[in-house]
């Protein structure tokens, strides 16, 4: 769904706080798991849900390819802005799932790029 472009340059705004958490989250990692955030990402990108973007994190982490306690905290932080997308969306008439899905997608593409620079630099 496309947003407009007051709805993206709200989501823009919350940029500087999506980059220091997403930065608090890479920290966390014991090791690189830029593949999974960029698979996470790519998810939630073709995804007409948050649900199918958690259900996805789940699915990683049951099989061992991100860590169970850090692929929770991933969806803690990923369901914290869906407040944050409801408090975009209402006043423009957009859908909160479409502004929600839209944050997740720019946290994880910040996490993706703190994940290479952690473990690449």
């Amino acid at each position: 769904m496309s947003l407009s472009p007051q709805v993206r340059e709200e989501i823009r705004r919350l940029d500087p706080q999506l980059i220091k958490d997403s930065q608090e989250l890479a920290e966390a990692l014991r090791s690189s798991a830029e593949r999974q955030i960029r698979n996470i990402m790519e998810a939630a990108e073709q995804a007409s849900c948050w649900e199918e973007v958690e259900l996805f994190i789940r699915y990683q982490a049951a099989r061992g390819a991100l860590e169970r306690g850090w692929a929770q905290s991933l969806i803690e932080k990923l369901k914290g802005l869906e407040q944050q997308a409801e408090d975009i969306a209402r006043p423009h008439g957009a859908l909160k799932t479409a502004v929600h899905l839209a944050l997740i997608a720019r946290f994880l593409g910040y996490l993706t790029r703190w994940d290479v620079i952690r473990f690449r630099s």
